[in-house]
């Protein structure tokens, strides 16, 4: 206004070049707080879906493992499991809502793989089953799920063999074992 001002007293009008690199300054700041606030806003969901995933991952495994307790303990007794699978049930769910595509998928085998367990414990239908078969495919299924969720959190490279303390369905331990066959 200064400027304008005092250029139009002396009668020689505004000044151009001025106002316009003025002008063009402040164009660019706002340009500028527009594009980091979108990066950012990005960014912040980004981290925000990370987290979520993460969380409901773990909370997958450990109901996992309460469901995978309860149906060693049925399949023992030939019985099916004392479960409330309302937990289970909604870490599924919620894995369905956040997570990848693949981490989907193999939730849901693993999810088919302990009802179809389930069921065959219902009719009765164990005759032919080994619980070491039957804990190889869930497990396969488990570390599935854990691969494909570390690539998920940006750990591709690093994959895990097994996620558990004991050693492997084909080491010699188990047989004769009340945990093998």
């Amino acid at each position: 206004m200064v400027l304008i001002s005092a250029s139009a007293a002396s009668g020689s009008g505004p000044n151009w070049s001025i106002l316009i690199s003025v002008a063009g300054g402040v164009v660019t700041t706002l340009i500028g707080v527009f594009v980091g606030s979108l990066l950012t806003r990005k960014t912040q969901q980004r981290q925000w879906l990370l987290d979520y995933q993460a969380q409901a991952s773990s909370t997958f495994l450990r109901e996992y493992q309460k469901v995978s307790r309860a149906r060693r303990k049925s399949f023992e007794s030939n019985s099916l499991p004392d479960l409330d699978w309302r937990p289970w049930n909604e870490a599924v769910t919620i894995l369905s809502l956040v997570a990848d595509q693949k981490v989907v998928l193999v939730t849901q085998r693993i999810d088919n793989i302990l009802w179809d367990v389930c069921i065959k414990l219902r009719d009765g239908d164990t005759a032919g089953l080994s619980w070491l078969a039957l804990r190889s495919d869930i497990e396969s299924a488990v570390r599935d799920f854990i691969n494909l969720s570390r690539i998920q959190f940006g750990h591709g490279g690093m994959s895990v063999e097994y996620f558990h303390g004991r050693p492997g369905i084909e080491d010699g331990i188990w047989p004769g074992w009340r945990s093998g066959e």
